[in-house]
């Protein structure tokens, strides 16, 4: 386990980073056209509003004694999860966005631990879920972003 100072260190330098990079994005969009400019905004503005909270997250982290009971994840997971996400992209061309983002979801969702049984109301509850993140994702990108995404077998 690293030190905790270390920890901090690397999220500094990581959100650092990603706020460099952010503004550097938004910098850059100024000089498109409107239409042209959305999506690098939204890219722009999220990566210095993701870069802001991890470092909202380290200096509250800081503050907090030492946790020696950490779990630092399990390996199997984190290959089953690279693979979830592998076969969704995979699987978007003959699925669709909407298909393929539901099932991704569902099994990303089915990887992470969880403190209760699964049960079949979870599940669907789960699937509806994904269902309604992969239907805004699609609205955000195919209609605010112009971004053409995948149709597919069953849309």
């Amino acid at each position: 386990m690293r030190p905790r100072s270390t920890e901090f260190v690397h999220a500094l330098l990581g959100s650092a980073l990603f706020l460099g990079l952010g503004l550097f994005v938004l910098a850059e969009a100024e000089g498109f056209s409107r239409r042209g400019a959305m999506l690098p905004l939204v890219v722009g503005y999220g990566m210095v509003g993701g870069a802001l909270v991890l470092l909202a997250q380290a200096w509250l982290r800081r503050a907090r004694p030492d946790d020696d009971e950490r779990n630092d994840g399990s390996l199997p997971r984190r290959w089953a999860l690279i693979l979830t996400l592998v076969a969704w992209v995979g699987l978007m061309p003959y699925l669709g966005f909407i298909v393929s983002g539901t099932l991704g979801f569902l099994a990303a969702a089915l990887i992470v631990p969880r403190e209760e049984r699964w049960t079949a109301r979870a599940v669907v509850l789960h699937a509806l879920v994904g269902l309604a993140a992969s239907l805004a994702v699609y609205a955000l990108f195919a209609g605010f972003l112009n971004v053409p995404l995948p149709k597919g077998r069953w849309w």
